[in-house]
């Protein structure tokens, strides 16, 4: 049996906009079209939520890595939640386990999971980064990619993972 392979989408939580949530809701539509899984930081707010309702709308396996002691926070759209009480510790095991990890929008826990994915050198695609954050990453890591859109995040991905 072919493995599917593993999304990991990373984006603020608790202070994201509403026009990051319907670009994520996107993005999730997109990864579960394409055929893939999806693993996030899995709780009910901001792109973890909305990456997970797209995504599992359109078939894909959804997997949530909570930092609490419970389900208490957890996405309605999961499959799967992973209980950590790890806190943000849990960012690690989100990049770790995933073939590519896309991150969109800012926040200390986002730019944390950016720096882990270029220490794990894990393929990241930033989502219309600013100037400064594209420069640095690149700086930092060989497979850092830059998209614009939805279909330019899938078609990288597709690339990535062959």
């Amino acid at each position: 049996m072919e493995r599917i392979p593993l999304i990991a989408v990373i984006g603020p939580g608790d202070k994201c906009s509403e026009s990051l949530r319907v670009t994520a809701e996107k993005i999730g539509t997109a990864i579960g079209k394409a055929g893939y899984n999806l693993i996030s930081g899995g709780r009910r707010v901001g792109v973890m939520d909305a990456v997970s309702k797209g995504a599992k709308k359109n078939g894909s396996m959804v997997i949530g890595i909570l930092p609490g002691m419970d389900n208490s926070e957890a996405s309605e759209w999961l499959d799967i939640s992973i209980i950590t009480g790890a806190g943000s510790a849990r960012n690690n095991f989100i990049v770790l386990s995933a073939e590519v990890v896309i991150a969109l929008g800012k926040g200390a826990g986002t730019f944390s999971e950016i720096a882990l994915a270029i220490k794990a050198k894990k393929p990241l695609i930033l989502f219309k980064p600013s100037k400064n954050l594209f420069t640095l990453a690149k700086s930092m890591g060989k497979k850092i990619y830059e998209a614009d859109s939805v279909d330019k995040v899938i078609k990288i991905t597709k690339k990535l993972i062959g």
